[in-house]
């Protein structure tokens, strides 16, 4: 049996290094509730974030606890992941058992602002090579 107190490896983590890690996938089950954030648990999230950049700026030792996220890594994908695609799988996948609304808000926030940072720069260089015609 395995004992509690040795199951978890509790770390603190920032947000940056946990979507940075470099061949760990992660994983949502089925049995997880689908996503159901509403505006106000996002705009909670989004003013905790921005409090902690703010606060980052004037004080290099902030820090912002954003909430738990327990993952566990998965010993066999291939036979407990379900849909997959084989080709696309990474060397690690760790399944998210708690956290998964914050995780996942965070990388939708991340996909529209990289996205956004991507229609500026095009806009941008647009701009420059019609200035320079």
């Amino acid at each position: 049996m395995i004992k509690i107190d040795s199951a978890f490896d509790p770390k603190t983590e920032s947000i940056y290094s946990v979507f940075q890690q470099p061949g760990i996938g992660y994983y949502i089950p089925l049995y997880q509730r689908e996503y159901s954030w509403d505006e106000d648990n996002i705009e909670q999230l989004l003013l905790d974030l921005s409090k902690g950049i703010e606060n980052c700026v004037n004080d290099n030792d902030e820090i912002r606890f954003l909430g738990t996220i327990i993952a566990v890594q998965e010993t066999n994908p291939r036979l407990n992941i379900e849909p997959q695609d084989p080709k696309g799988l990474p060397s690690r996948i760790d399944k998210i058992i708690d956290g998964q609304q914050r995780l996942s808000t965070i990388a939708m926030l991340a996909t529209k602002l990289y996205e956004h940072l991507e229609f500026l720069e095009n806009k941008y260089l647009a701009n420059i090579l019609k200035v320079q015609i």
